[in-house]
């Protein structure tokens, strides 16, 4: 796992993401109709931020500024990102329809 972001309580953290097609193989940078949304998950696994939409930094590449609360949970936080193909259905490469597929993204200190 890489090394996450550490954040102080009460400070803004930039969440980027990846986004990309898996089909054909290699995986390249993708861009799907609209904007992917993003959920963000306290340690405890209870949602923060539910379906926000992110926005795009460039091919394939999405970002979303949470301010951490000044008084949240400590420890790792989530996040899962949602993403529609073009032919409406979800992109597998990015889409996680349960907490355990959620990506560790900072640490709350």
């Amino acid at each position: 796992m890489a090394t996450l972001q550490v954040v102080r309580a009460g400070k803004a953290v930039a969440i980027l993401w990846n986004v990309t097609n898996q089909i054909p193989p290699p995986p390249e940078p993708y861009d799907p109709p609209s904007a992917p949304t993003i959920t963000i998950f306290d340690p405890n696994g209870d949602a923060q931020i539910s379906a926000a939409p992110t926005s795009r930094l460039g091919a394939g590449l999405y970002s979303y500024t949470y301010v951490t609360p000044a008084a949240g949970p400590l420890g790792v936080w989530s996040a899962w990102l949602d993403a529609i193909d073009g032919n409406g259905f979800p992109n597998g490469s990015v889409d996680a329809p349960d907490l355990q597929k959620a990506t560790p993204v900072f640490q709350l200190v």
